[in-house]
């Protein structure tokens, strides 16, 4: 998994899964397409995050866009994070390794796992790596309030990725 290259030590983390009836190809393309606001209560949920609704921006896009830096892509995965350190959001894959204390570093992947029977499994990871005592303090504060809405866009978003994937197929 190319998400254990890139944060394979971390402190919090959240995993979502769902399977899908389509080929593993299918849904990881339908995944990637989708539109990041995929629904409106998605779309809410970004505007109150200070983040660009993404009603027209693809989950491929997104996760090259600041605060957030593509990390690595292969056949059915991609991984994509946002790291803050003393010099601000990291840019780059290089910047995003070089992020030290106090900082954070946060990393994700999409990717795609075939079944026995043809159908897909989608999954979706976020990886959190507090850097320094007070950083991880502050993280788990405010984990506290952001987690229950942070699953609750990766569960749509496997939602609205199955949907796509079986209209496709």
């Amino acid at each position: 998994m190319l998400l254990d290259d890139w944060l394979p030590l971390y402190r919090i983390s959240e995993r979502h899964a769902r399977t899908v009836d389509a080929s593993p190809d299918e849904a990881f393309a339908a995944f990637l397409a989708m539109p990041v606001g995929c629904d409106p209560l998605v779309r809410a949920l970004f505007r109150l995050r200070g983040l660009d609704d993404g009603a027209q921006t693809s989950v491929e896009e997104f996760s090259g866009r600041p605060p957030f830096v593509r990390l690595a892509a292969g056949e059915r995965e991609l991984v994509f994070g946002s790291g803050r350190g003393s010099d601000g959001f990291a840019r780059t894959p290089e910047q995003w390794r070089s992020v030290a204390e106090p900082g954070l570093k946060i990393a994700a992947n999409i990717r795609v796992v075939a079944l026995p029977d043809g159908r897909a499994r989608l999954a979706t990871e976020t990886r959190v790596l507090p850097l320094g005592r007070r950083t991880a303090l502050g993280f788990r504060l405010y984990w506290i309030v952001v987690r229950p809405f942070s699953g609750l866009i990766r569960r749509r978003w496997l939602r609205a990725a199955a949907q796509a994937a079986r209209e496709k197929g």
